[in-house]
């Protein structure tokens, strides 16, 4: 892999600038999936690295469509090629992103190859990969057509390709990842947890006040952490179809992964892929370790919910606010978040 390119735009010297100015989300939202108004600054990505015709069989984009909108602006050029741009609020997302695609550059995994990295300037530094593009369909778009016994074998699919990722060595202590970032993420989140949930959610003080008290009685250092996807979503786990089969093609986007143990994936995946539905979480627990089906708990599921970065987003996906105002104990929420699971 090369090292990271920094390009300075070919209208700088003209003060021209492709993009409006961007210093917070507001900016962001309006511009990112706009391939019109990205397309010149990605050709200008071709223009200044003679390299990349080459390395992505690409001689210039004359196709920029864009992806399924998450956080970053992305990409597709000619349908070979996905080129994913990072925000300055996302700058750490970026570096997770390009590490992970060096630690599981293996077979077997469905991860796009990483191509090139680099810098483009307009107005500032804007940070892209280059990632191979993936041909396939979104769970999210092909679920509800699938017979069930399809959705069961691409579950376990995927629960054998995550317990590959889970098994990806760390050092003990170092730069992320290493296990200790386990440590750091229990620090960074636990003490903003209940303030998320009293901004974000309908939750009464009452029941806000004793998730804090449980989730300080909990040892979390006790779970065993391993190198995380953190955002398995239907948007992130592509299918493709094959004579007639269906397939996994790829799962992508990882600039969420996390150090953490193996319920904080858990909990993106019910969720999500599973759309809280037990056959799918027992297809993907089968495909990654049969025995674990039976020590899935809801405890632990709603646990992880409020640690998790995206937690307070997933509980407002589930229940309405007027729901979540009616909730009179820990434990009603656990069954409402978790029916089925054994508590």
């Amino acid at each position: 892999m090369r090292a990271p390119r920094h390009i300075g735009s070919t209208m700088q010297s003209v003060r021209t600038y492709h993009l409006p100015p961007v210093h917070d989300w507001d900016d962001w939202r309006p511009i990112f999936t706009d391939s019109a108004l990205w397309r010149p600054l990605i050709g200008e990505i071709w223009a200044a690295d003679s390299t990349l015709p080459a390395v992505t069989g690409v001689e210039m984009p004359t196709r920029v469509e864009a992806g399924y909108p998450g956080t970053c602006a992305v990409f597709v050029v000619n349908r070979k090629v996905v080129v994913k741009l990072f925000p300055p609020m996302l700058s750490h997302d970026l570096e997770k992103e390009r590490i992970v695609h060096h630690l599981l550059k293996r077979d077997g995994l469905h991860i796009p190859a990483m191509l090139a990295e680099g810098m483009i300037q307009d107005r500032r530094d804007w940070p892209y990969l280059i990632l191979a593009y993936v041909p396939g369909v979104a769970w999210r778009d092909c679920v509800r057509g699938l017979k069930i016994g399809e959705q069961i074998n691409m579950l376990q699919a995927l629960g054998e390709i995550i317990r590959a990722v889970h098994g990806t060595p760390l050092p003990p202590a170092g730069d992320w990842p290493s296990l200790e970032d386990w440590q750091r993420l229990i620090d960074t989140r636990l003490p903003h947890v209940a303030d998320e949930l009293r901004q974000q959610t309908a939750l009464s003080s009452r029941i806000i006040e004793e998730i804090g008290q449980w989730l300080s009685s909990i040892d979390w250092p006790a779970f065993r952490p391993c190198l995380c996807h953190a955002d398995l979503t239907e948007d992130h786990l592509l299918l493709s179809q094959e004579s007639g089969q269906w397939q996994i093609g790829g799962l992508i986007d990882w600039a969420d992964a996390e150090v953490a143990p193996p319920l904080y994936e858990w909990v993106t995946l019910w969720f999500s892929l599973c759309r809280r539905q037990h056959y799918l979480l027992d297809a993907f627990l089968a495909g990654y370790d049969g025995s674990l089906s039976t020590e899935v708990s809801a405890g632990q599921m709603l646990a992880f919910t409020f640690l998790h970065r995206f937690g307070a987003a997933m509980l407002n996906e589930v229940l309405s606010p007027e729901e979540q105002r009616a909730v009179g104990n820990l434990k009603e929420l656990e069954q409402q978040m978790f029916p089925r699971l054994p508590g």
